[in-house]
């Protein structure tokens, strides 16, 4: 029984870090969508700008795509590592993993079902 409760509360927490990782990944997305889309608008020029200004939007820019892309690296690599150690969990106990999914299964069947 005690077990039972470990790999529940250990299932429990990937089932929120997966959710924190999501929610993560959108917001990200949605970063990254809004500056691509800021990069495809064409660029009306305003009668007082200067090169220098121009140059610091543009490195501006850059910072900021390569943040996301360090931010999306990190990301990838952290569900890289909730896969592995799901994959160990449920090595480790394959029965229980099995059981837990069909609980899993059953309970949101029941949940849709209504």
């Amino acid at each position: 029984m005690a077990a039972r409760r470990i790999a529940l509360g250990q299932d429990e927490q990937i089932m929120a870090t997966r959710k924190t990782m999501r929610q993560e990944l959108e917001e990200l997305r949605q970063e990254f969508e809004a500056l691509r889309k800021s990069r495809s608008e064409p660029k009306k020029p305003a009668s007082g700008t200067s090169r220098g200004k121009k140059a610091e939007a543009s490195m501006v820019q850059d910072t900021v795509i390569d943040k996301a892309r360090s931010e999306l690296s990190d990301l990838e690599k952290a569900i890289e590592d909730l896969a592995k150690a799901a994959e160990d969990g449920i090595a480790e106990r394959p029965v229980i993993s099995l059981a837990v999914a069909f609980l899993m299964g059953w309970a949101v069947g029941r949940l849709l079902g209504r």
